[in-house]
């Protein structure tokens, strides 16, 4: 037994490589009792706690501190296994497992960016939560994708390669590339500029230019606006964010604006009484704005005596303005009606002399 243990391969005794073979299968128990007891408790005393980011500590980290286990413990092994026998170890070997210990790191620092966007998503909603649906999405993309960069640049470092000649040798690609991808840049600054600027959000009524109709999403590159026909219009973002927008959601109030044409039998007042009975409806009804309304008796028209009406419906809402409107219009004729005034329509009146109407007479 004692032959078999001092037995040499490549200049190393039999026993280190058991011994370093105890350790990379004692690691693994560790992993399987962190995976199966700690992991849990740690879980358990999270879901307890009131801070709402521990949680999501948590969840980042176990899955890259379980893989560390079984490197740190394969680690230990060789470095047990080789022990004083550095000359073995090809340098290359020790790059190798530097850039493991990195790519470990950047997991984890990639995992835990969702803290970030948790903590935004969290200040967002307490001030535009369908706006902080859409953005958070792009901020957790973006953060990550910054880590990988970064990252990958390091471990790409670590491994020997030259990162600034790498850089330099592309310069002539990266130049192609940017000019060919300049209208999706021009797009994702376009997005940043939206929702800092937030000119709209998802389910306003906008329109600038030919396009008019609900905001359904915004996304990295455009926004998707659906018509009033239902067709769906996907605009670039950049156009939006050089384009004036006319946002028609973000009144506080709808305008109402009639004229109501009388005929011109009608009595100055049945008139009066007429427009008071319009200024009392609109008072006394909890659908309309009750500041800055008018109601009068504005000009006398062809064929018309015009009563002009100007409020605002207390909604945003372009269906609850419909339903106001349709009341109100059932209302004036009610009103009309109960004071026996007519509405007028275009009408011609012709006046013939006695003799002219002799000669139609003859005819």
């Amino acid at each position: 037994m004692q032959e078999i243990l001092n037995y040499q391969v490549f200049q190393i005794s039999a026993y280190r490589y058991f011994i370093g073979l105890g350790i990379i299968i004692l690691s693994i128990i560790i992993k399987i009792i962190f995976d199966k007891i700690i992991s849990k408790g740690l879980k358990k005393w999270a879901n307890k706690t009131k801070f709402i980011y521990d949680d999501i500590l948590i969840e980042a980290l176990i899955p890259p501190l379980k893989v560390m286990i079984v490197i740190a413990g394969i680690y230990f092994a060789a470095t047990y296994v080789l022990l004083g026998k550095v000359k073995l170890i090809p340098p290359v070997v020790g790059k190798i497992m530097t850039a493991i210990i990195l790519t470990i790191i950047l997991w984890s620092i990639y995992r835990l960016t969702e803290i970030v966007t948790e903590i935004m998503k969290n200040i967002f909603d307490k001030s535009d939560k369908i706006l902080s649906k859409q953005f958070i999405p792009i901020v957790r993309t973006s953060l990550r994708a910054i880590v990988l960069i970064i990252g990958g640049i390091m471990i790409i470092q670590n491994l020997g390669v030259n990162v600034s000649s790498l850089i330099a040798a592309g310069g002539i690609g990266g130049i192609a590339i940017a000019l060919a991808a300049q209208d999706s840049l021009a797009n994702i600054f376009g997005t940043f500029v939206m929702f800092s600027d937030k000119p709209f959000k998802i389910e306003d009524y906008i329109e600038f230019k030919n396009v008019s109709g609900v905001v359904e999403s915004i996304g990295l590159r455009s926004t998707r606006i659906r018509t009033f026909d239902k067709s769906l219009i996907s605009v670039p973002n950049k156009v939006i964010a050089s384009e004036m927008i006319q946002n028609w959601s973000a009144r506080p109030k709808r305008r109402i604006k009639l004229n109501i044409g009388l005929t011109y039998n009608s009595t100055p007042a049945k008139i009066k009484e007429l427009i008071e009975n319009i200024k009392d409806y609109i008072k006394n009804n909890d659908d309309f704005d009750h500041n800055g309304f008018v109601v009068s008796f504005t000009e006398f028209k062809d064929s018309s005596l015009s009563i002009f009406i100007n409020c605002f419906a207390a909604t945003t809402n372009y269906n609850e303005h419909l339903r106001i409107l349709e009341n109100f219009n059932i209302a004036l004729m009610k009103m009309v009606e109960d004071l026996e005034l007519e509405f007028a329509f275009p009408t011609q009146s012709i006046y013939l002399e006695k003799g002219e109407t002799e000669k139609l007479k003859e005819k």
